[in-house]
Order: structure tokens, then sequence, then C-alpha cells
């Protein structure tokens, strides 16, 4: 079973019952269900533990929602609760007891809520509880309840005795997916406290390990030195499980469970006398992240080391660079730009001190300046904390900003735009060397498919080409129109239907073959026509039956033009296409990706006739201006009749071997019954010679008496003989 990783924050008023639940999802007596007394200042509380393929975190905050709380020692309790769910929960899991809940503690709840992020809501999930000692009726939830759950976007779970802990923990799956298994980003201002905080935090709270639990309690510790000013390095690389290695070994911190993560995660620690922040920035190259994820996850990961990066620590392998490797740093050299080579120091990570590096790993060092550090041992932390220091001098303490980041997205879209310029130019000189002043269209497709009724809109005219009434089969034969369209001359054939099961035969595939000798010299575009929603598994078979009569050449030439684009409705074809079988995709595939949509019911839509004119100019370019040519379609016949004769030939030397074999046999046969007619007599001439034989041995009367016949009877026998 695949597993994965869940942080949630339970919240409510009741501690005892917030304990109660948290103890039943991880399935063991991890937090005190025995309330404590008010004079015992309480604090969060976190347990982990695998529960049905998941691990889960849990952050157990009985004391988040005191209504006495004031506005700093809220603050100061939510960065407490930040520290045990970095980076960021996935989940609130709300406690609430209907009976007891008012709207006072409702207001106490939001503020909370509002004071770690704007989109709390969004990850809150209600559990409502029975109270102790009631039985096993549920509760009838109040007005106040109703609307917090309304709030949270109707996730409710009613908890009663008997109920199943999946059930709980599939309401959360559900909400953490329609959240794309992201955690929630903390509000900036909260963050910013939370930075400035860190080591007065770290100062005054210590880690108490029991039983799995972290508690954190306040502790005298001695006064250490003030810190030197704070250090921000961002951790890349492919491998997210060395990234986590190395920022356990730079912070002298273990996570209990390091996990892989698809966002930027931050840590804070003191090292060799520095507040360091250090965020360990996810992997770019070949992941399931989007190109926005992507975009979004680099730049908040500058605006997480504000005012600046000083180091970025790049992590790449002592032995040879695979292609991920490659792929992720060419990845962040184009993301972050020129300068990032700047502000980055490579990490090797040494496994054995007398491996000879790799010639592609020299390079890259090189590349970086000769800035590089063999890491793997925490013994290595001060000379890494020198080499930052170092590159901070080179770079006169400047760092990579978030202005420096997007000075990189601009020099990249303008280097887009350059390029998109040239091709422009390029496909303006070509258009004027390749692409005609006339354009002949041939439209191909099954009976009813709208092919007619798309010739219509292409030449902006009405009832040119007769359209099917009711999926009956109008167009018979082959018709020609042309028309004037901005200044060139557009000619459409409209054929008889393919796969037409109640006319299609010889006299239908010569009619179609008219079509070439219509469109003289020859058709710049066959446009298969498929309509939106009503493609089946004869779609693979359509291509088939076109390069059967026109050959693999003609696929060169044509574009799968889907008709009935009203259906689409709010989606676009590219989402059509992506939810379409695997037919449409392969029959896009097969025609050079090129593809189009028409709302035949809109003719006066002409931009997407437009737009289409354009996507044949652009497939005649590729083409070298040429078009299919009469010439190709009779070397096509040409090859179909050399392969027809030849199978002629073939099954006419068949036939020949064929009568050859049961001539043979027919002689075998013959001389087996010969040779039995031989033996046969062979075997009746030795029975009467034997009884000759025996009767010349033998007194006449007794050859009478014995063989009842008379002599003239044996001298008849003998004759015969």
């Amino acid at each position: 079973m695949c597993h994965h990783a869940v942080r949630i924050v339970l919240l409510g008023k009741n501690s005892s019952e917030i304990s109660r639940v948290g103890n039943f999802i991880v399935k063991r007596d991890a937090f005190d269900t025995e309330a404590p007394p008010p004079s015992v200042e309480q604090h969060s509380e976190r347990a982990r533990g695998n529960v049905e393929g998941r691990n889960i975190t849990l952050i157990n905050t009985p004391h988040l929602l005191d209504t006495e709380l004031s506005v700093e020692e809220l603050i100061n309790r939510l960065k407490e609760c930040m520290s045990l769910c970095a980076p960021g929960p996935h989940a609130f899991l709300l406690v609430l007891q209907p009976d007891e809940c008012t709207p006072r503690d409702w207001d106490q709840m939001k503020m909370a809520l509002n004071n770690l992020s704007d989109k709390t809501l969004n990850y809150t999930t209600v559990l409502t509880t029975q109270k102790k000692g009631t039985g096993t009726g549920p509760h009838k939830e109040n007005d106040l309840v109703k609307d917090i759950i309304k709030q949270c976007g109707g996730r409710h779970y009613q908890l009663e005795t008997g109920s199943a802990r999946s059930d709980v923990l599939n309401v959360i799956d559900k909400m953490v997916k329609k959240n794309k298994n992201h955690p929630m980003k903390y509000s900036e201002h909260l963050e910013s406290l939370y930075e400035r905080d860190w080591r007065m935090h770290c100062a005054s709270m210590s880690k108490e390990m029991t039983g799995g639990v972290i508690r954190l309690t306040p502790s005298t510790v001695t006064e250490t030195k003030p810190l030197s000013e704070r250090l921000n390095l961002v951790l890349c690389g492919s491998d997210g499980a060395v990234k986590s290695s190395i920022s356990d070994l730079i912070l002298g911190q273990r996570e209990l469970s390091p996990e892989s993560s698809s966002v930027c995660v931050r840590r804070v620690g003191e090292v060799c006398g520095r507040l360091v922040t250090l965020v360990e920035m996810p992997a770019l190259y070949n992941t399931q992240l989007s190109k926005e994820d992507v975009m979004q996850e680099t730049l908040r990961c500058v605006s997480l080391c504000d005012p600046g990066v000083h180091a970025f620590l790049l992590i790449i392998p002592e032995g040879r660079l695979t292609d991920k490797d490659k792929g992720e740093m060419e990845k962040i050299h184009r993301i972050f730009g020129p300068r990032f080579t700047d502000h980055a120091i490579v990490l090797i990570t040494q496994h054995s001190q007398n491996t000879q590096l790799d010639e592609a790993v020299k390079t890259v060092i090189e590349d970086f300046g000769k800035r590089h550090l063999f890491f793997n041992y925490s013994s290595q932390v001060p000379e890494l904390i020198e080499h930052v220091e170092e590159l901070l001098t080179e770079n006169r303490c400047s760092q990579y900003t978030t202005h420096m980041y997007l000075g990189a997205q601009i020099e990249i879209q303008q280097k887009y735009e350059r390029e998109v310029a040239q091709l422009k130019q390029k496909m303006s000189e070509l258009a004027g060397k390749y692409l005609p002043k006339t354009l002949r269209i041939v439209l191909l497709g099954k009976t009813g498919v709208g092919k007619s009724a798309t010739g219509n809109t292409i030449l902006g005219q009405e009832n040119l080409f007769k359209e099917e009434i009711f999926g009956e089969s109008v167009t018979t034969v082959c018709q020609k129109e042309a028309a004037e369209i901005s200044e060139r001359h557009i000619t459409v054939i409209d054929t008889p239907g393919l796969f037409d099961a109640s006319t299609f035969d010889i006299n239908t595939r010569n009619e179609i073959t008219k079509s070439i000798t219509m469109a003289a010299p020859g058709p710049h575009a066959f446009l298969l026509v498929v309509p939106i929603g009503r493609h089946t598994q004869d779609v693979n078979e359509i291509l088939k039956m076109i390069q059967n009569i026109f050959g693999e050449e003609s696929r060169r030439h044509t574009i799968v033009l889907f008709s009935r684009g009203d259906d689409l409705r709010k989606n676009t074809i590219e989402q059509f296409i992506e939810k379409s079988g695997q037919n449409i995709k392969d029959l896009i595939r097969s025609c050079g990706n090129r593809y189009h949509v028409f709302n035949n019911r809109n003719p006066e839509d002409r931009t997407q006739v437009t737009d289409l004119l354009e996507k044949i100019d652009s497939m005649v370019t590729v083409n070298g201006g040429s078009f299919y040519t009469n010439e190709m379609f009779q070397q096509e016949e040409k090859v179909k009749k050399e392969d027809q004769e030849r199978i002629l030939k073939e099954k006419e030397e068949e036939i020949e071997r064929e009568k050859e074999r049961l001539k043979a046999k027919k002689n075998k046969a013959t001389q087996i019954v010969l040779e039995n007619v031989d033996k046969q007599r062979q075997q009746q001439l030795l029975w009467y010679q034997r009884r000759r034989l025996k009767q010349n041995v033998q007194p006449e009367h007794d050859v009478l008496r014995e063989g009842d016949s008379s002599p003239g009877e044996t001298v008849k026998i003998i004759h015969e003989v």
C-alpha cells in the first residue's frame, strides 16, 4: 500500500474531548484525556503513527481556543503550533460538543484560525462528539454548529459509539485531495513573527520525548552568546531524501519521519552562532509539479528567505551524474537566470574518500567558480559556514533577491518574444515563398458527420453542399465548390461517406478517388471530419481506409477537424481530447497532432475559418509548399496494382503447386490400387494351384465326392486357371 503523510491539527474547547479524538485516530493513548487544572499552563503536543496506510501526524492544541487569552498569548501559541507541523498542516479537525458551543467560543476559534491564514476554513473539517454519559444517540445540531459547518464547506463527521476510524480519515482525505495535497500556507504576518522570535522560542522551550509524543515545556536553558547576522540558505537538487538528510546535518536536528515534499520546506535553527533559515526547494525536473507550481515554489523559496538568499547549496552525487541530475541543474539555471551561479556552492555527497570524480562533476565545479565542498558529516558544518561567508565576501554581502528572480523571468520572457518574432519572420518569408494564392481542400469522413456543413462554413455560403437529413447519406458523388476568401481562391471538394454500410462499395471508392482529379493538380489538405461526442472504435479504421485509398503520403496532408463544436459547451477542444479515449488521441497523433474544431451552427464566426486556413498554411509550409499530387496518387495506384499482381501470381503458383500435389497423390493412390489388384490375383492363382495339386493325388471318386462336382466341371475349373 502506498503510504502518504498527513499533518492534522486538533482544535477544540474541551481538552479531554480532543485528546480522546486524537487517541481514537492514532489507535493508542498518545494524549492524556484527563483535563489539567486551570493553574497548569498547557502546550501543544505532537504524536505520530501509521494508520491505515497513512503516516499521520497529530498536533493537539487544547489551549488555542481559551477565550481568556490575550492576542499576544494567542500569537505565541500559534507559533508553537507552527513549529510542530512544519512546513504546514494538511487539515484542521475542529472538535465540538454542540451542547457546549457558544458564539463567544466561535469568535475565539475564528480569531485563532484567521491569524494562521485567511484560507484556514478551506482546510477545516468539523467533528461533533457525544457528551460523555449521554448514551449512543446522536447530537441534535444547534443553529450555531450548523453555521460553523456551513462556513467549513459542509465538511462534517458525527463521531458516535461504533464509528469507524476509516470513515473519519476518508472525510479528511477528500478535503486534502480537494486542496491538491498541498499543506496550508501560513499568513505572511505570522511567518515574519515566527522567524523573528525563533531564537527566543528555542531558548525558552525544550523537547521532551514521551512514548512518541513531543511536549514543549518551559526549560531553564543557559544563556548563549548573541547571534550574529542571520544566514538564508536554499537546498536544491533532484534527490529529496538527500536534501532532508543534509538539512538535518546542518541544523543538528532530525525529523522523526522525514518526508519528500512537493512544496518548499523552511526550517530554522542556530548554527555556529548564527540564526540560519534553511529552505528545502522541491525537485523541479520530471516531477508531477505543473509549470505554474514550479514557478510558484521557486519564487516562494526566495520569498521565504527575505530579504534574499545568501547561498544556494546545489547537491550533486560524487559519482556519475544521471539524466535527472543534469535536467534538474538545467531547469534551475533556466528559471533563476545566470546570477544563480554567482550565489551558489556545490555540495558533493561523499561516501568514499578515494572516489574519483566524474568528468561531468568536474565540469560543474568549474562552472561554479570551483566553489564546492565534499559534505557528509555534521563535523563539516563549520567548514560549510566558512564557505558561505567567503561567498558573501566575494559578492560584497549581496544576496539573490526576488528582484533578481523577477528580472530572470523578464529576461526569459524577452528571449521567448525574440524567438517568437524570429519564427514569425521566418514564417512570413516562407509564406511568400511557399503559401499559394489558392487552396484546394478535400473533405473526408463517415456519413452524417457534417462534411457538407463544414464545406458550407468554410466557403461562407449556405446550401452550396446539400447537408444530410436525419443521418441519411445525401452526398453520393463528389461535389466541387469554390469562393474567394481574404483575396484567396478556396476550393472545397465534398466526398461520399466512408464506412457507409449501405452504399460503400467499389463504386463509392472510385467516386472518392475522383476528388484528386477534381482538385487538380492536387489537394493541399485532406480534412478528416469527426463529430464531437460520436467517436467510436471506427475512428481508428477511418485513417486506415484513407491510407488504403490515397496511400501513406496522405497523412502528411491531413488535419482532423472536429465538427459540432457547440457540443463542447464551456469546455475547450483540448479538454475534450484529454477526456476522450485512446482512439481519438491515436488518430490525432497519426495526423501529426494537427486538429481544429468547427461550430457549423454558427457559420457567422469567421475566426474559426481563418484559424483553419492558417493551420493549413502552416502544414503546407512544413511540407515545403507541396500538396498531394495526382502523381502521388498514381504512384500509389501503381504500387497497389503491383501488389495485386504479385498476390495474384502467388495465388496462381500456389494453385499450380496444389494441382501437382493432388496429381501426385492421385497417381500414388492408383498405383496402390493396381498393386492390391495384382496381389489379389496372385493369391487367387495360388489357391487354385493348391486345389489342383490336391485333386491330382486323390482317387477320382473321392474328388467327385468331396467337391461334389462332375469331371467336366473340374476340367472347366482347371481351364479357367
